[in-house]
């Protein structure tokens, strides 16, 4: 069960601490914000080890902005999706893994919060490597590069 409910913005965001965080997309909206409308895209996240929603923005002002595209192209890659879907195809993002790096934000209009600094790839489930016992072979030392010796 989740502590919270889905925030309204990031400054509503549950405080964590900062770090590297798995998670899940909620939901994505394509919403305007100011006064004049200018787009933004709202990402909501469940963050499993700390059972909290989370939220995240990726604001669009005078409808253009390169470090907002450059945020968006990025988070699309994590999750194996487009830019173009976010407008598109919403739902395609839904219930997708990556890895969010949360920082504390200190502004001087806000209380502190925190928010999405960066988005990474999920980390796939990594099996077990093989090993020399695997291989048949009856040695003592395997080199770093997998010489048996």
């Amino acid at each position: 069960m989740y502590i919270n409910s889905h925030p309204l913005a990031p400054r509503y965001n549950p405080r964590i601490e900062e770090g590297l965080y798995d998670a899940v997309i909620e939901k994505i909206e394509n919403k305007t914000y100011g006064e004049d409308d200018n787009p933004m895209v709202r990402i909501v996240f469940r963050i499993p080890s700390k059972q909290v929603y989370f939220v995240s923005h990726i604001y669009f002002p005078d409808n253009y902005s390169p470090g907002a595209q450059q945020r968006l192209w990025h988070f699309c890659r994590c999750v194996g999706l487009d830019s173009a879907d976010v407008a598109n195809n919403p739902d395609a993002f839904q219930d997708r893994w990556l890895r969010l790096s949360v920082i504390e934000y200190a502004p001087k209009a806000y209380a502190p919060y925190c928010d999405v600094q960066a988005f990474h790839p999920s980390e796939p489930e990594l099996e077990e490597p093989e090993g020399p016992e695997d291989w048949g072979l009856d040695c003592d030392w395997v080199h770093p590069l997998g010489f048996v010796v």
